[in-house]
């Protein structure tokens, strides 16, 4: 047996599945169903915006959302929403 797989060996081990997610306590009664995203209140966020800082995972950065806010916010609402109603019926 090479030298790896020796140290690899002797540092392995096999984790129970069920221990593997952290358990994190209910915070809240309300359901992501109950979550209103109308389009004021994205509006709110994406004007909120820091431009100082840098693009997210999306990639967009932060100062072209909040430029672009009022013609983002009612097309981002109605996607959330669609996107929760979709989760909701699984």
């Amino acid at each position: 047996m090479g030298v790896l797989s020796k140290k690899f060996a002797s540092v392995f081990t096999i984790e129970d599945p069920a221990s593997a997610f952290l358990f994190f306590g209910k915070r809240t009664n309300k359901a992501l169903s109950d979550l209103e995203l109308i389009e004021r209140v994205v509006l709110r966020r994406l004007e909120g915006l820091d431009s100082n800082l840098s693009a997210g995972g999306h990639e967009f950065h932060p100062r072209v959302l909040r430029l672009c806010a009022s013609g983002l916010a009612l097309p981002f609402s109605l996607l959330f929403r669609r996107s929760l109603d979709l989760i909701s019926k699984e």
